[in-house]
């Protein structure tokens, strides 16, 4: 994945938790999730859908 898909992604993420109005804690939570997950286990199809 390129360094620009990543940017989409968080930038993605980030306008999400700004509209579910999420704590800072939770949403640095979920990320961290979501960073691990992306790195021990393939993703198959697009990530922004």
């Amino acid at each position: 994945m390129s360094n620009k898909d990543d940017e989409s992604i968080e930038m993605l993420y980030s306008k999400s938790c700004l509209d579910l109005n999420m704590d800072m804690e939770t949403k640095l939570d979920a990320w961290r999730s979501y960073e691990h997950i992306r790195k021990h286990y393939v993703l198959e199809g697009d990530q922004l859908h």
